[in-house]
Order: structure tokens, then C-alpha cells, then sequence
């Protein structure tokens, strides 16, 4: 918490609980004994889907502690317990509303009866709660109900400057590897595995896919075979890879030919990434060591920095970007008029560079071109948004022109609109919403969402006292408020318009990221304090949830799985895979499978070999182009009719075909 000299309470504070906060008490009380009851006594499994024997459990405790607090504050209104936990409710009133609100947003999501006892109750108690965060009067951390408090404050304060004398470059150090650190616990002792033993052996394809393509370009560079859906290829012939942006793949296979490739290498490339773009973050802010630990608090609570940094995928990139995005705007927001011309131009360009690895980083060319720019405001406006928006053009046209013309949720949506209207936007917006908070469970998701909201609504009410403060529109627009609002209000409505909602929480968490950095650049900590308790309530969810596997499980998987035939495959299939640079296509270094088989059986194809899968057999045009056709019996018997094809050979994991219109030397 921010500790402010500056009280904004009235002159005297007697302490007294007023009464409608001892009512309020009292009702969840009773609410809580009622709760108790009736799950104790339910014939059901299950009410508000939670066990009943678990909501017994968590009835009874809120009970005995909600029926000492309503003794103490009707018969014990001066007594230590009852100023202590009357100060604590004060002190905590802005995480008492994110809880209350995360609760309606629950009854929401499961569909609670809201007019019915077991809905209704638990409806009241959190819009009460809601209601005793928003008008409870805030304390003043220099004026304390008991001398007990004071000195512990005082003692608080001794250990705060403390560790701001201990020696910066020692915090900065042990926080940019503190990630790193509890991965690597996590693996050796949790999963009793090493780093060595990893493989994309999950049912996550989208990881296998980014490995082997990493892996191909580590060894082959751009002289790969086709890596793309139905046969499809980009505009860009140089670019064989991918359905995405390729630049994270020619990045780490660029650092797999200066060092050499390993099973493993994706991984340590993220350790390196991450814990660069966290020291960096801290010397170039120059923080207090106290900042330096809220940074490793923010690491700890972060959960995708953990999910993802043991995976082959392009999360922990993105999220080293925000580290990186985060000084920037730092400097921009703080430091404008001492930054010098060229500098404001990098930043232009990173920003831009940033855009091309993930087309929602583009949003951000509109606040780094108006922070860069000079003269008056409604000139910077105009420029900023035709230049930024003419940049952001140019990144979406060098992606599709980069990409395959497929399987991207943004260009599909694009195409879709052109041919039904903007109806195609709305019933998207309208879809995604009820699959986030009126799916029946809370997901990582909704979490995302309601921070989102979070940020957006406490910085209104703050940008609402700037306007009252009747400072200018520049200096308006040029505050941290103004960002924050601007960076995720965008990148939430872009989301809703174009993106997947199942990928909500891996898109948006580096732009979040740097509203938590930036909250820690100004010491400001009761808006992250309440986004790490939302980070908190949703741990379970972040675990469990990745579309049909968890991540939890997909990391253990990666670590500890095992593919016993692997060798014997491996060798079978070189016999008749084999890489060939001298190749007249590139079609005769590609292997068509089946959308099914797009997983850890990928690793036994030789890299350099790209993987070509039938994402829909109706549209697959014919005759097929790949040189290997690797199917099961059932695809086979779809597409028999319009097959050329030898068998090579057949094996637990499918049918090798060598396909005689591919006009490919078998020899080769």
C-alpha cells in the first residue's frame, strides 16, 4: 500500500463502528449459519457448484469468525478485536469490492438462481460487501486506533528502509531469476525431471507445432518444406512457416544455428529472454529495492510467466516485450521532454518491431507516436492516430502477407465482414462475452476480463479528479491514467471483435504486465494490490485450464512422459523421409497428415520437413502437392478417390504414402 502522510479522513476520528456496518455484519452472520445448514443437510452433491461438503466446510468457518466480529462490535465496540478488525476492513476496502465483485461475477457465471434462498442469499451478502469497500471510510496510516499498530507501522518502516539500503544490483539480480529459479524447482523436485527430459509430448499442438518449426529452422534455416494448414502457402514464397507471425520462429532458430539445437533449447531461450528483459526493466527505471521486490511479487503472481516459460511457445517473448514496452512508456509518461529525437524514433520502432511478433503490440503505435511527438495536442492527436494507424496497416499487411490464408481468427473475421456486414462483429462481441461470464465456470478467462475492468473503472474515477482538477488536456492525456485506460480498453475490444476468447488470458497478460509495472514505477500499489488478489482467487483456474488439457498438465506431460518408441519410429521413418536440399519445390519436403496427428509424433520426422495438416478435407484441393502422406485408415478412405499414391510403409503411428502426383524423385 501506498503509504500517504496526507490524511483524507475528517479532522477527528473517534473510531465507532458505524451501524450500518455492524447490520451488515450481523446479516452475513445469519447468512452464513443458513449456508451451513443447508449444505450440511442437502441431499445434493453440489449447490452453487461447489460440494456441498466443501461449502459446509467454508459456511462454518465464515460463521464462527463473522459471529465473533457481530459480538464484538454490538457488545464490544472499544475492545482491541473490534477497532483492530474495523481498521483491517478500512485498510482493505479496495480489495473487499474486487472480492465482492469476482463473487457476483461467479453467481453470474454458474447461473445462480438469484430469486431463490441458496442464489439470492449469497447475492445480497457480496453486493453488501461491495457496498461496505465503496463507502467505508478510508484509514490514514498515520493515525492508528491502538499503539500497537503504530509500532508495528513504525517497525513496517524500519525493514522498508532497510531494504532500500541493501545494494540494488543484489535485488536485481536475484528477482530476474526468481522465475527461472521456482520453474526449475518445479521440475527437478516437483515433477522429479530435468530440463533435458523435455519434449512437446502434450496434446497442445500449437506447442509441437512451434517446436518442430524451430527446430526445422535451427537445422535448415528458410529451406524447410511447407508448415501450413490444407496445403496452403503465404504470398511470402520465402516463408514456409507457420500460421502466425514467423519472426518468433526465425528468432530462436536464428539462436539454435549460433549454438546448436537441443530438445530442450526453446526453454532455455525463455529463461535467457525473460530474466534480460526483467533486469533490464529494474536498471533502466532505476527502482528502490523495495520496487525491485514488488517486481518479484509480480513475477511470483503471474501465473502465464510460469505456464509458459517451460513450453515452446511465444508467450514468454511477448511477455519480456512487456517488461521491455514498459520502460518505454515509463520514459514517455515521465520523461518526454529530455528524450532526444533518435531515441523517441527507437521507441517507434520497437513498439513497430513488437507489432510484426503480435499484431495487438500495433495498438500501442497511437500513445508511443503521440508521447514522441511535440507541439500542441490536438496536432499530436491528428498525427499520432494517421501514423499510427497507417503503421498498424502496414504491420497487418506484411503478416498476411507473411502468413498462409488461413486459421487466423483476425483475418477470417476481416473476410467475414466484408460479405455479411458489421452484424459479424457484434454477434462475435455478444459470443465471446457469454462464453467468458456465462459459461457455467470461472476460467482464467474471466479473470483477465474482470481486470480489465478493474483497471479501466479505477483509473475513470481518476481521470474524473483530473478533469475536476482542471489540469490541461495535454497534461491530462499525457498521465499514466490515460495510458492505462487507452492500453487496455483497446486491446480488450480488439479481443472481443477478433480474437479467441480461449486465448484471452495468454493475449492480453503482457499488456496487463505493464500496467503493473507501471503502478510500481510510481510506488502506486492499491490498484495492483488489487489485481494480484484477483491473480490469487483464480491460481486453480490458470492451472487447470487449456481447452481440453490443463496446463498444469501439458508441463508434466513435456517432463515426465514417455514415447517408448520413439528410437525404432524414428529410424523407420528416415528410410523413406529424408531431407533433400537440392529439392526442385519445396512440396518435396513436405509431409501431409491429418489434423489428429499433429502432436508428439511430430518428433520423429527429421527436421527440415515441414508438416502440412488437413484442417478440412472438403476444401483440401486435389490432387495433393505433398511428396509423404502419413494418414490413418480413416483419412485414407476419405480421400481415396483422389489418391496417387505407393505405400512405404506401415506402423503403429499410420500409413506412409509416397505420393506419385507430388512429381517428386521417390529417390531423393
Amino acid at each position: 500500500m501506498v503509504f500517504n502522510k496526507h490524511s483524507i479522513e475528517t479532522k477527528k476520528d473517534d473510531w465507532s463502528v458505524p451501524l450500518w456496518i455492524k447490520v451488515s455484519v450481523t446479516f452475513f452472520t445469519c447468512s452464513a449459519g443458513a449456508g451451513f445448514v443447508l449444505s450440511a443437510f442437502s441431499s445434493q452433491k453440489t449447490l452453487l457448484d461447489i460440494s456441498t461438503e466443501l461449502l459446509a466446510a467454508i459456511s462454518l468457518g465464515i460463521f464462527l469468525l463473522s459471529a465473533s466480529v457481530t459480538i464484538a462490535f454490538w457488545s464490544l465496540p472499544t475492545s482491541a478485536f473490534t477497532l483492530s478488525f474495523y481498521w483491517l476492513i478500512r485498510f482493505l476496502r479496495e480489495q473487499i469490492c474486487v472480492f465482492a465483485s469476482l463473487g457476483l461475477i461467479y453467481l453470474l457465471s454458474i447461473h445462480a438462481p438469484v430469486i431463490s434462498f441458496r442464489g439470492g442469499i449469497p447475492l445480497i451478502n457480496f453486493i453488501l460487501l461491495f457496498l461496505m469497500g465503496l463507502f467505508v471510510q478510508p484509514v490514514d496510516l498515520g493515525n492508528f486506533p491502538l499503539s500497537w499498530m503504530g509500532r508495528l507501522f513504525s517497525q513496517l518502516k524500519k525493514l522498508i528502509d532497510r531494504i532500500n539500503s541493501t545494494p540494488a544490483w543484489i535485488s536485481r539480480i536475484a528477482v530476474a531469476f526468481l522465475p527461472i529459479l521456482i520453474v526449475c524447482m518445479t521440475i527437478y523436485w516437483g515433477l522429479n525431471a530435468s530440463l533435458a527430459d523435455y519434449r512437446p509430448y502434450s496434446y497442445w499442438n500449437d506447442e509441437t507445432g512451434y517446436w518442430v518449426w524451430v527446430r526445422s529452422f535451427s537445422y535448415v534455416g528458410l529451406d524447410t518444406g511447407y508448415n501450413a494448414p490444407n496445403e496452403l502457402i503465404a504470398p511470402a514464397a520465402f516463408n514456409h512457416y507457420g500460421e502466425g507471425s514467423p519472426f518468433y520462429i526465425y528468432l530462436y532458430g536464428a539462436i539454435g544455428q549460433l549454438f546448436g539445437w537441443s530438445p530442450e533449447l526453446p526453454i532455455l531461450v525463455n529463461f535467457v529472454i525473460l530474466a534480460l528483459a526483467i533486469f533490464v526493466f529494474i536498471s533502466f527505471t532505476k527502482l528502490q529495492p523495495t520496487q525491485i521486490v514488488m517486481t518479484g511479487l509480480i513475477t511470483v503472481l503471474t501465473w502465464p510467466i510460469f505456464l509458459y516459460l517451460p513450453m515452446t511457445t511465444h508467450e514468454t517473448l511477448n511477455q519480456a516485450i512487456g517488461f521491455i514496452l514498459a520502460i518505454i512508456f515509463f520514459r514517455l509518461l515521465t520523461h518526454r521532454e529530455a528524450i532526444s529525437l533518435p531515441l523517441r524514433i527507437s521507441f517507434v520502432f520497437l513498439v513497430y518491431v513488437a507489432a510484426l511478433l503480435r499484431l495487438s503490440w500495433g495498438l500501442l503505435l497511437i500513445p508511443v507516436i503521440f508521447y514522441s511527438l511535440h507541439g500542441g495536442v490536438f496536432r499530436r492527436i491528428l498525427l499520432s492516430l494517421l501514423l499510427g494507424l497507417g503503421l498498424y496497416a502496414s504491420v497487418v499487411l506484411i503478416t498476411s502477407y507473411l502468413v498462409p490464408p488461413t486459421n487466423n481468427s483476425i483475418f477470417l473475421s476481416l473476410k467475414d465482414s466484408l460479405t455479411r456486414g458489421p452484424q459479424v462483429f457484434t454477434e462475435h462481441v455478444v459470443w465471446q462475452l457469454n462464453m467468458i461470464f456465462r459459461s457455467g465456470k470461472m476460467t482464467p478467462n474471466t479473470a483477465i476480463m474482470f481486470q480489465i475492468l478493474i483497471i479501466i473503472a479505477w483509473n475513470t474515477i481518476r481521470l474524473i479528479r483530473l478533469i475536476k482538477s482542471k489540469l490541461s488536456v495535454d497534461l491530462i492525456l499525457q498521465s499514466q491514467t490515460v495510458f492505462n485506460i487507452y492500453n487496455v480498453g483497446s486491446l480488450a475490444l480488439a479481443g472481443l471483435l477478433f480474437y479467441l476468447q480461449e486465448g484471452f488470458y495468454r493475449t492480453f497478460t503482457p499488456a496487463i504486465l505493464i500496467v503493473y509495472l507501471l503502478q510500481i514505477t510510481r510506488k502506486d500499489y492499491k490498484l495492483l494490490a488489487a489485481l494480484l488478489v484477483i491473480n490469487i482467487a483464480f491460481l486453480h483456474s490458470y492451472l487447470t485450464y487449456n481447452g481440453q488439457i490443463s496446463n498444469y498438465e501439458i508441463i508434466k506431460a513435456d517432463f515426465t512422459s514417455e514415447f517408448p518408441q520413439h528410437d525404432q519410429l524414428q529410424t523407420d521413418m528416415e528410410k523413406w523421409i529424408v531431407f533433400d536440399p537440392n529439392v526442385s519445390t519445396p512440396w518435396c519436403n513436405t509431409l501431409l497428415i491429418p489434423q489428429n496427428y499433429y502432436d508428439y509424433r511430430l518428433t520423429i520426422i527429421p527436421p527440415g520437413i515441414g508438416i502440412s495438416y488437413i484442417l478440412d478435407s472438403k476444401t483440401l484441393e486435389t490432387p495433393l502437392k505433398s511428396k509423404y502422406l502419413l494418414f490413418d485408415q480413416e483419412m485414407y478412405t476419405i480421400l481415396a478417390d483422389d489418391l496417387n499414391v505407393e505405400l512405404l510403409d506401415s506402423s503403429s503411428i499410420g500409413d506412409l504414402y509416397y505420393n506419385l502426383d507430388s512429381d517428386c524423385d521417390i529417390n531423393q
